[in-house]
């Protein structure tokens, strides 16, 4: 399934973890940058996951 298919309020939600997540990207030292979109990237992932379950 590809992310525009899902339901609008998964979408939503998704939308907003990653807000959150990013937030403060500018201020991230450049020697941590892989390491913090890396663990953004999980927690992305792992709260998609747990939406779809949730349908």
């Amino acid at each position: 399934m590809k992310f525009t298919e899902l339901p609008d309020h998964v979408i939503e939600a998704a939308a907003k973890t990653l807000s959150r997540e990013l937030e403060g990207v500018s201020m991230w030292e450049d020697d941590k940058r892989t390491e913090k979109a890396k663990a953004v990237a999980e927690s992305v992932r792992d709260s998609f996951i747990r939406l779809c379950e949730g349908n």
